[in-house]
This record gives structure tokens, C-alpha cells and sequence, in this order.
């Protein structure tokens, strides 16, 4: 990962926690928490990318009537989860719900932002601007509060882009230079924007899984939550692998579980140019092939088990039994492939799946349906 022009934040106490955790462990005979080069690198990335990690103050209009109402739905059908865990609970329950209700609602506190272009270009996770939104200002590491506006978003990725108002003058900017995915297991860190006098925060963690929520999010086993929401997540190296988001809002597991997520560097680059020109993509359900996988993990094949009748992939000749080697320009080892595939096309797309079968490639032109 580059970076555009900035001065050097000093934050040591990110790798000191680090550190001193990890030493005390060892004293302990206990394993370290992370080992003393991962836990350097990590803190050294941090505070490198702390200049272009800004808080977002976020001002909203009264809350909607539709908003309204989808608050109330939840809150019935968790009334009514808990009682039937509880039925005895009485109002001690109801006091607990309230309070648990409460840990899942949107704080009022800032969120976070990430610089990725010099010009002012920001990028957050598009739960930190949904809704009706008011007026958004921008604090800079160096204590400036600037103006910005919302360009677009993408609530599939879960990604929006904000213009600052810069006056001209260059900001310190996160470059999205990583195209490959990280492999599961590698070690990241979650770097945010932080309430108080604190520069930011910065939680190592892992990468656990890819291809999740539809293809259109990377698994993170890190502590994350609503005020880290709309941070970067950087590797060994320093380069961005991500922005983190997918924050599930009232829910009852994501806050500080230990379990988070982000969109990668790839396909955040995939949506920018469209995003920066203002384009609002709405969440939609990915294209449906109409096929059924069988997965051999073990030899990494992924075969066709069943065609759904009336499907594009009926239509195009896809035979159950027919070994996937590709869709849509994405070569097939896994099923999360073929997810990962579909995530970055649409319904009504032709795209080519190429099979094997009978020991001969056959290339087919499948037209992408809706799962509706």
C-alpha cells in the first residue's frame, strides 16, 4: 500500500499494548499474543496509515416513518424471542431487553473514514450514511473538521464515497493497491477512528474466511465495532486489504465478538470510479445460475450435482455431473468460488461457464436469472 503526502503520527501505545501483552504471556509460560516481528509490523502499519484515517460526524434528519416502523418490527419479534427463551421473565426481562436493545442501536459518537485520494475522496462503510442524513463533517488526524458530501454508494459492498472539502490543499491518502485477496489465517489489523483524545485505534486480528455474505465480504477474526465500522484493514506489509463494514445493525452478535468483516481492496476498485461519480447501487440479491454444487475440497473440484428445470443454466445446456473450470472469467476450485464469481456480475448477464465433461472442455453462455 502507498500512501499520498503526509507527516509521520507517532502512536506507539499500539504496539506497546501489543507487546507488553505478549511478554507478560510468555513470562507466564502462556503463548504470546501475537509474536514480536507480526505484533511490530502491525503496529508499524497502523500509525502509518493513522494520517488518513479520520472520524466521520454524522448529523440525521428526525427519524422516518418507515424507519420507525422497521424499529418496532424488530423490537416485537425480540420481545417475543425472549419470551418464549423466558416466559416467567416478567419485568426484570424487559429490563434486559431495553438494555440489549439499546447496545444494538447506531451510536450518536463519530464513525470512521478512510482518505483515498489526495483530492478528498473517502471511503465508509455505506451503514455510517444510510438513512436521512443531514450534514456529514470530516476531523482530519491533524484536528481540522472539514465539510463533506456523500457521493455514492453500494449497499451490496456496503461501501459509500464522500467528497471533503479541502480547500484545495492535499490530504494524506490510503492508496488501494492490493488486488489479491489475503489467504485465510493471515495476520491484519483493523485500524479506526477513535472517540475522545485518542489518535485511533488499532486491533490485530486475522482473516478467517473469504467469499462471505454472498461473495461480497472477507471474514476477520477481529474486534470491530459500530465506531471502527467504515476503518481499514491493512496487512503485514501495510497495504489495505479492506474496509471494514457489514455491521449489522440491532443485531445480536458483530459488536466486539471477536467477528467482523470487510470488502476487499478488489472489488472496492471494481465500484470507485462508479461511486466517486455518484452512482447509489441498492441492495440486491446476486444472479442466480440455477445449479446445484457438490464440492470435493479434497481433490478441489467443484462438480454440477443438480440443474434447476426452467433456469439459465438449463437453458444453456449444463449437465448435472459436469466438472466446473470456470465462470464468468473466474477459474472454479471451490464453491466459494463460483460465489465469488457471481458477486461481480448481474442479472440478465451472459457469461461463460466452462465445464468439463467426458474428458473434453465444453464452453457454455449461461444468462444470468433472479432468485425471485
Amino acid at each position: 500500500m502507498a500512501f499520498g503526502k503526509s507527516s509521520a503520527v507517532a502512536w506507539p501505545g499500539v504496539l506497546l499494548a501489543i507487546a507488553v501483552a505478549a511478554g507478560a504471556a510468555a513470562q507466564e509460560g502462556g503463548s504470546p499474543l501475537l509474536p514480536g516481528a507480526v505484533a511490530e509490523a502491525l503496529g508499524a502499519a497502523a500509525a502509518r496509515a493513522a494520517p488518513a484515517v479520520v472520524r466521520l460526524h454524522v448529523e440525521r434528519h428526525a427519524a422516518t416513518h418507515e424507519l420507525k416502523r422497521q424499529e418496532e418490527r424488530y423490537r416485537s419479534r425480540e420481545r417475543r424471542r425472549l419470551m418464549r427463551m423466558d416466559p416467567q421473565g416478567g419485568a426484570s426481562q424487559q429490563t434486559d431487553w431495553e438494555l440489549f436493545f439499546q447496545y444494538g442501536e447506531r451510536p450518536s459518537g463519530p464513525t470512521t473514514g478512510v482518505i483515498v485520494g489526495a483530492d478528498g475522496l473517502v471511503l465508509t462503510s455505506q451503514f455510517n450514511v444510510d438513512g436521512p442524513v443531514r450534514a456529514v463533517r470530516v476531523e482530519l488526524a491533524d484536528g481540522r473538521i472539514l465539510p463533506a458530501r456523500v457521493l455514492g454508494w453500494d449497499k451490496n459492498l456496503d461501501v459509500a464515497a464522500l467528497r471533503v472539502e479541502t480547500g484545495g490543499r492535499p490530504l494524506p491518502a490510503i492508496r488501494l493497491g492490493r488486488r489479491e485477496e489475503p489467504l485465510p489465517g493471515s495476520f491484519i489489523v483493523l485500524v479506526g477512528a477513535s472517540w475522545g483524545r485518542v489518535p485511533y485505534t488499532a486491533n490485530p486480528g486475522t482473516v478467517s474466511a473469504l467469499g462471505r455474505l454472498d461473495g461480497s465480504a472477507i471474514q476477520l477474526a477481529v474486534q470491530a465495532n459500530f465506531s471502527s465500522t467504515g476503518g481499514v484493514v491493512l496487512d503485514l506489509e501495510g497495504r489495505a486489504v479492506g474496509i471494514a463494514g457489514h455491521v449489522l445493525p440491532f443485531g445480536r452478535t458483530g459488536l466486539n465478538s471477536g467477528v467482523g468483516f470487510a470488502t476487499g481492496a478488489a472489488r472496492l476498485l471494481e465500484v470507485l470510479e462508479r461511486l466517486e461519480g455518484g452512482e447509489r447501487i441498492e441492495d440486491t440479491a446476486p444472479p442466480f445460475v440455477g445449479i446445484r454444487l457438490r464440492d470435493d475440497p479434497d481433490k478441489k473440484r467443484v462438480f454440477v450435482e443438480q440443474v434447476v428445470p426452467g433456469s439459465g443454466a438449463e437453458d444453456a445446456g449444463v449437465n448435472a455431473g459436469d466438472l466446473i473450470v470456470a465462470l464468468a472469467g473466474t477459474p472454479v476450485r471451490e464453491a466459494v468460488d463460483v460465489r465469488l464469481a457471481l458477486a461481480r456480475t448481474r442479472t440478465g448477464q451472459v457469461v461463460e461457464m466452462v465445464v468439463q465433461r467426458g474428458g473434453r472442455i465444453v464452453r457454455l453462455s449461461v444468462r444470468l436469472g433472479s432468485r425471485s
